[in-house]
């Protein structure tokens, strides 16, 4: 009777990080404008299986290289506690290039250029539809002169200088396709091309035709996800 009653209570009180059955942590980054409530639902999906870490940031306020900086040092703290364990990476939108500015730091530890990333709908060239706007003060009042003024003048050269991912880590992109037809004239999720998505050195791909935001929600995608954390592509 003991035993049950206090296993109850391991199962009940002990933080979720250590009943995960795999050590790695996954470090969750959201997009432009938006917060680390928009990566709830894929959290919910990968605490089953590893310790899952959502990092916020201003990015309205700050440009992709003062995000960078900051995700490496959360990034040197994880790496504190889980000497030599890989760090694996879910990004969403430009949080991919936040993870890009963020690897190529001289500072950021070597657990997180050994693990797997998914980046999700990523602008790794850029974005051709925001670079259109970049002339509609609105707009660029809506953005800022941080990171949304980056985003409404870099081009696939000026994204290029972020750096790239390092060969010792996987990296999966998925891109959307159900976008707009309008604005765009090839395949798209409404915010960038599925071309615009590519990286220039190996990864692996996949495309749903799902819109921008929608392929964070999507079953699917999340159970794709799970499984390249676990087994791989």
């Amino acid at each position: 009777m003991k035993s049950i009653f206090l296993l109850i209570i391991i199962t009940f009180f002990t933080p979720l990080s250590f009943l995960s059955a795999r050590e790695e942590t996954v470090v969750c980054i959201h997009g432009f404008l938006n917060t680390y409530r928009t990566m709830y639902s894929l959290k919910k999906v990968l605490r089953q299986d590893f310790c899952v870490y959502s990092w916020s940031y201003e990015s309205r306020g700050k440009t992709l290289g003062e995000s960078g900086a900051q995700l490496v040092v959360a990034l040197q703290q994880i790496a504190q506690q889980r000497p030599g364990i890989p760090i694996y990476f879910a990004t969403h939108s430009v949080g991919a290039l936040v993870l890009r500015v963020a690897l190529n730091d001289p500072a950021c530890p070597q657990e997180a250029k050994i693990g797997k990333a998914v980046l999700i709908g990523p602008p790794n060239q850029g974005s051709g539809f925001a670079r259109h706007f970049q002339d509609v003060w609105t707009i660029r009042m809506l953005v800022g002169d941080k990171t949304g003024r980056e985003m409404m003048t870099y081009t696939p050269e000026d994204m290029e200088c972020l750096g790239s991912f390092p060969p010792s880590m996987e990296v999966f992109v998925i891109a959307g396709s159900r976008g707009s037809h309008i604005w765009f004239t090839e395949p798209n999720d409404g915010f960038v091309t599925v071309r615009e998505t590519m990286l220039l050195t190996p990864h692996f791909f996949a495309t749903f035709p799902l819109t921008h935001g929608a392929l964070l929600r999507n079953r699917h995608v999340k159970c794709l996800i799970r499984k390249f954390f676990l087994f791989g592509c």
